[in-house]
């Protein structure tokens, strides 16, 4: 299979392949590598949560572990150093947990950067997480260890579960078919595709997460200023065919551009 950049390009049928976990929690490719078929339509290799993936439902990232995100550096870091070190509260960190996920740097001298997170060891609960950086990346700025805080942010594709009727993170994708839970495996992220609907959607209309079914896309708000009593107004595509409300409708999906 041909790969460039992080992105494959087929073989058809791919998208309905899934994968186990090997000794270091990862599979075949880095979560969020994308997969382009050639009738155009987009798919990003993640990693199925604890419960296992319905086909033709909506996706969302897995939420942020408070014990991992605006944490206090133990050790300062200065610029051009290839990790930073952080103490994370009382949740041990997995090992290659956040392997293709990213630190940021949310407070204090030196925020604003967003640094990949490359392979690392497990951390025990409330341990020193020396985070190590993605080749080629380093500290743009020093970050001392006082007024600081530091995030350890998950890949969107690590873990995934069915959007909830409340969203606890950003939706990432469709599953394209069943994938078992701790397994890897392909969401859909652009063009045709087969999605739980809830409500009464109409051709050519935006959909959104649903606030009433978990894992269904309801109908956009269209009143300007109204909010939606859904999830969120994130639109996750367009509607192209329509079938009755908790079946499945054609949604032409635009989570990637």
């Amino acid at each position: 299979m041909p790969y460039a950049k992080g992105i494959l390009y087929g073989p058809q049928g791919e998208e309905f392949s899934f994968y186990a976990l090997n000794t270091l929690n990862r599979s075949r490719w880095p979560w969020g590598t994308q997969l382009v078929m050639q009738d155009g339509r987009k798919f990003r290799f993640g990693l199925a949560g604890a419960s296992n993936l319905v086909a033709g439902d909506l996706q969302q990232a897995a939420a942020n572990t408070a014990n991992h995100v605006l944490q206090t550096p133990s050790a300062a870091g200065v610029a051009g150093d290839r990790s930073l070190a952080v103490t994370m509260g009382a949740t041990a960190v997995t090992i290659n947990e956040y392997q293709d996920g990213f630190c940021t740097i949310n407070l204090g001298t030196g925020f604003g950067y967003t640094l990949p997170v490359d392979a690392h060891a497990a951390v025990a609960s409330a341990g020193v997480f020396t985070i190590p950086f993605g080749a080629g990346y380093t500290l743009q700025a020093a970050v001392p260890t006082t007024a600081n805080s530091v995030s350890a942010i998950h890949n969107p594709y690590w873990k995934t579960i069915a959007a909830p009727t409340t969203l606890t993170q950003v939706p990432v994708g469709v599953a394209p078919r069943a994938i078992t839970a701790s397994h890897a495996g392909w969401l859909q992220t652009f063009g045709p595709a087969t999605v739980t609907t809830q409500g009464t959607v109409v051709i050519g209309n935006i959909v959104v997460p649903s606030g009433t079914t978990a894992g269904s896309v309801s109908p956009m708000a269209l009143t300007e200023g109204t909010p939606n009593t859904g999830a969120g107004q994130i639109p996750v595509g367009r509607v192209m065919l329509v079938a009755t409300t908790t079946n499945k409708s054609v949604i032409y999906l635009t989570i990637d551009a």
